[in-house]
């Protein structure tokens, strides 16, 4: 048998949301969601298209693409808040997990997540399907964010002796190990689960398996 040539296209953003963030005053940046931007933008700039968009193009020239890959959902949920908000606590003596301020960006952001993950993918179905591909052409692989930070116990240096530690004195900073132990613990297996109901909504909308 013969195969034909293989080829990757990356059409990701780093720290992009599934919603496209054009290139604004506010904001000097331009930021491709999985969307079809410029749909539905009213004489909006013209600085990019959306990853939806973008794939749409790539499929209409490129009939035997078999796999998409997806990793969105942890931008939408304010993963970026989360971490900055408990550097700053720890640099105060506090520690961020009690806060309530802290509790909410993790009770807000799970459904933002959920519904990133359904919307993108949603998005990508439609993209396929505009290019001319059946559901069964193709396989989508859904992938959660990596975590970034490990257990307390397993972090280098102690916490120990206030904000005054060899994790801020020596390792330049860092979280206290009950910080470390609850982003882990506690908050991404919630993310997970979340994005986890995101592809599930998806399935059941799309009737895609």
């Amino acid at each position: 048998s013969t195969c034909g040539p293989a080829f990757l296209a990356l059409l990701a953003c780093s720290g992009a949301t599934s919603v496209t963030v054009p290139k604004a005053p506010k904001t000097d940046y331009f930021k491709p969601g999985v969307d079809f931007y410029p749909q539905g933008y009213d004489n909006p700039p013209v600085d990019g298209l959306g990853q939806a968009q973008m794939l749409e193009n790539l499929a209409k020239q490129n009939p035997d693409i078999k796999v998409v890959a997806l990793s969105i959902g942890g931008n939408d949920f304010g993963f970026s808040d989360l971490g900055s908000n408990c550097i700053t606590d720890n640099q105060l003596w506090a520690r961020c997990e009690t806060k309530q301020e802290t509790k909410d960006i993790v009770t807000n952001g799970l459904p933002k997540a959920r519904a990133a993950v359904k919307r993108s993918i949603t998005n990508i179905t439609q993209a396929m399907a505009t290019a001319g591909y059946e559901q069964s052409d193709w396989r989508l692989v859904y992938q959660p964010p990596p975590l970034p930070i490990q257990r307390g116990d397993q972090t280098k240096y102690n916490d120990s002796g206030g904000v005054l530690t060899d994790r801020n004195t020596i390792g330049g900073c860092g979280l206290y190990n009950s910080t470390y132990n609850w982003i882990v613990d506690e908050v991404y297996p919630q993310l997970v689960n979340a994005m986890d109901q995101g592809v599930a909504d998806s399935r059941d909308e799309l009737g895609k398996t």
